[in-house]
């Protein structure tokens, strides 16, 4: 593919969150179906302050470089607090113009944040993880990976975590 990353300005998209109470990182993407039948990504991780300082330590990443580059934000105290998440989406649908046609998340603790974005106006889709749901979805993924249809923009920290994807 080419190593330009497309201007996603004003385009329409859809938002996958992974929410995580604690020690794991949480996520917001962005996907963009593009004209040619790629995806361009734009995803960025959260973190607890607490497990930020203790994970330096233990996994031998450099969540301090992705801080830097932007790709992650560290929250205060010891949980992502969700209003967090809430207030990133709106930013960058904002900023960047992007029309977010919706919003699936794991309804797993995500029950009041579903609640409050779909008061915003939001569609929220809820998507239990398990085979059934998400099996044919990663296979899916998985062809568009290697056929090269999935771009992002050089982001560490998803390659990262698209590393420690297992099917």
């Amino acid at each position: 593919g080419s190593d330009q990353f497309p201007n996603l300005s004003g385009r329409e998209c859809y938002v996958g969150i992974d929410l995580s109470k604690r020690i794991d990182l949480t996520a917001v993407s962005f996907i963009f179906p593009l004209d040619n039948g790629s995806f361009a990504v734009e995803s960025h991780g959260f973190m607890p302050e607490d497990t930020f300082y203790e994970r330096m330590k233990t996994d031998n990443v450099p969540y301090d470089l992705w801080r830097k580059k932007n790709w992650l934000t560290v929250t205060d105290g010891a949980v992502v607090d969700y209003d967090y998440i809430r207030t990133y989406i709106k930013k960058m649908e904002k900023e960047k113009g992007w029309r977010i046609k919706e919003i699936a998340y794991d309804p797993y603790n995500a029950t009041q944040f579903a609640q409050q974005m779909e008061a915003d106006g939001y569609v929220m889709i809820e998507i239990r993880q398990g085979v059934a749901t998400l099996s044919e979805p990663t296979k899916d993924f998985r062809e568009k990976v290697k056929a090269k249809k999935i771009i992002h923009n050089k982001n560490d920290l998803l390659t990262w975590a698209m590393g420690n994807a297992v099917t």
